[in-house]
């Protein structure tokens, strides 16, 4: 489908009142989302799972790769697709991103979210340990187009599709996925994410649309980690940012999935396919929580980001001991 300077690919499954959209993680494709959610979400109402610009089937789009371009992109597609809302978005791992971005900006086409692992804006900064992967993020995005156009990625294995995706699905992934353009939009997303975080982190919230937040019980710190206990300190910031993005609606609830990990929670798993199945069942928002902890999900004018930072400008510095 024409966007305008590019094509992009979208595929859809289903009839209902809802349609889903699908948002993948990078470097994923909507490959991954065919084998197993569209199909199963398919059976309650309509899903669709596209391609990025440059990615799977899609054609390479016009930089910066961020999340206020991406949005307008799968805007334009869903427009010239005819695909009419409202939506339930659901975006996994750095998709989560796109999907909060796009329900900021087109915030009456949105009807609910589920996040399934999703990255947190800040996760960079506040998880021990992961200012190595965002030094890490800075090294491929630079030289990872020049290792793909020399072919050196492609002998890697580094973007192998997940090995327990069907026969179909896996054979496509593996076709699609060493292709050159595939691999350099891949590592100019990598550039532009800590622009897309920012951009995520400046959304405001859903106030009582209903969110469900999925997330991995093992989010692999160790993997990153200098130590045992920063490995146990990362895991736990993990999950307290996890719980920290349900205060984006008043109506949300949260599940971890126990035995997954980041990779696990991702389009191939079982768990989240239940999951954002369930989440459709959701017609009439519930009353607001009270109790709930932050101004945004009552419709507050600032970003969760931006409250935060707020608060620690206020709080009073610690006395120094003599």
């Amino acid at each position: 489908m024409d966007v305008g300077n590019h094509k992009l690919h979208i595929n859809c499954m289903g009839q209902g009142r809802l349609t889903v959209i699908l948002e993948s993680g990078t470097p994923a494709t909507s490959i991954e989302w065919s084998a197993w959610v569209q199909p199963e979400v398919a059976k309650a109402t309509r899903v669709c799972a596209y391609d990025r610009g440059g990615l799977g089937w899609s054609e390479p789009g016009p930089g910066p790769r961020d999340a206020k371009q991406i949005t307008s992109e799968l805007h334009i597609l869903l427009e010239k697709a005819g695909i009419e809302g409202p939506y339930v978005l659901v975006g996994h791992s750095v998709g989560g991103h796109h999907v909060r971005v796009y329900a900021d900006r087109y915030p009456d086409e949105v009807a609910g979210m589920v996040l399934v692992a999703a990255t947190h804006p800040e996760q960079f900064e506040r998880v021990p340990g992961m200012e190595s992967g965002r030094k890490m993020l800075n090294v491929m995005s630079k030289v990872g187009p020049v290792l793909a156009a020399s072919g050196v990625i492609r002998l890697s294995g580094m973007f192998l599709p997940p090995p327990d995706l069907p026969l179909l699905q896996r054979k496509q992934g593996e076709n699609l996925t060493y292709q050159t353009p595939y691999l350099v939009a891949a590592f100019k997303k990598y550039s532009a994410l800590p622009e897309a975080m920012e951009q995520a982190c400046s959304t405001k919230g859903l106030e009582d649309k209903p969110l469900a937040v999925v997330s991995a019980s093992d989010h692999r710190g160790r993997l990153i980690a200098h130590s045992k206990v920063e490995a146990e300190q990362s895991e736990q910031a993990v999950q307290a940012l996890q719980i920290e993005l349900t205060t984006l609606s008043s109506n949300s609830i949260r599940r971890v999935i126990e035995g997954s990990d980041h990779g696990s929670s991702s389009p191939t798993s079982a768990m989240p396919n239940r999951l954002a199945r369930r989440s459709l069942r959701w017609s009439k928002p519930r009353a607001p929580a009270s109790h709930w902890p932050s101004r945004l999900a009552r419709g507050g004018t600032e970003s969760i980001c931006q409250e935060k930072r707020r608060r620690l400008r206020l709080q009073p510095s610690s006395p120094t001991r003599g």
